[in-house]
């Protein structure tokens, strides 16, 4: 059997999923927290 190179990944994928999920994280983040603010100022 003959030798072959080890496979070499095409582009880094955990960066790029850790990237979106920080991403998406964000984002609901900012989202409930108008949502909670709206609810207090209906509120007050």
């Amino acid at each position: 059997m003959e030798p072959r190179l080890t496979d070499i990944a095409l582009y880094p994928e955990g960066l790029r999923w850790t990237f979106i999920i920080f991403i998406g994280v964000f984002l609901l983040w900012g989202i409930v927290g108008l949502i909670i603010a709206e609810v207090r100022d209906h509120v007050a």
